[in-house]
């Protein structure tokens, strides 16, 4: 068989493979209830979620879960493993999974319901509660230096940061740590970003308000930003 005859062959196999599938990509639906559920989850004021790839694990997913104003608290929640046309649940409760319905009802019933889901909502709840440490940094997310400010934001202007979408406008009020061997903030001087709780933002016009407090306006960072 010559190279040409090859690759004929091979795309006649594919366009019939394509033919009889309707050319669409196979869709995966245990992927999706995954997905749903952790947009869902994250509607929730108090919880963050997301489904991440597992690179050690080709097709595998993993739920990681963290309190909705501290993405730097972020936790692996469940572990899948891709066998076949399955989902494999890891650990000690190792589940089968084959139809979205067994994936769905083990999701809404025996985590959410029957594990220590409760107990770990009610930790989220509290911690949402409290104010929450960040940086006014001189240079970028993770450059350090002697004039970065430490700052702390109470929950409703860290909401703020938490939520905005990467490249949203916004505008938050913190208040200055005054720690031993720490800068204070300078008017005038320049100051990248601000980075608290796992989230930060790229800042434009940073002041001092009347009570105070620092306003730092600019814009929302994209996750990769901060990693």
């Amino acid at each position: 068989m010559t190279e040409q005859e090859f690759e004929t062959r091979i795309l006649e196999a594919l366009h019939q493979i394509d033919a009889a599938r309707g050319g669409q990509p196979r869709h995966d639906a245990l992927r999706d209830v995954l997905e749903r559920f952790a947009r869902t989850l994250s509607k929730h004021p108090v919880i963050g979620a997301a489904i991440e790839g597992v690179p050690e694990l080709p097709g595998g997913r993993k739920l990681v879960m963290w309190p909705k104003l501290r993405r730097d608290e972020r936790t692996n929640m469940l572990n899948f493993a891709r066998a076949g046309e399955a989902l494999v649940l890891l650990g000690e409760g190792r589940r089968e999974f084959r139809s979205p319905e067994a994936l769905e009802a083990y999701l809404t019933q025996d985590f959410l319901c029957g594990s220590s889901f409760p107990d770990t909502l009610a930790y989220y709840e509290n911690h949402c509660t409290t104010a929450v440490r960040g940086f006014l940094r001189r240079g970028g997310p993770h450059e350090i230096s002697a004039a970065d400010v430490p700052v702390r934001l109470d929950p409703n202007e860290q909401r703020k940061l938490a939520e905005a979408a990467p490249g949203e406008e916004l505008s938050v009020m913190a208040s200055e740590e005054r720690l031993p061997l720490t800068s204070l903030f300078v008017s005038g001087e320049t100051y990248s970003c601000l980075v608290a709780g796992g989230y930060g933002m790229w800042v434009m016009f940073p002041s001092r308000a009347e009570d105070g407090r620092l306003r730092i306006a600019g814009v929302a960072m994209r996750e990769d930003e901060l990693s």
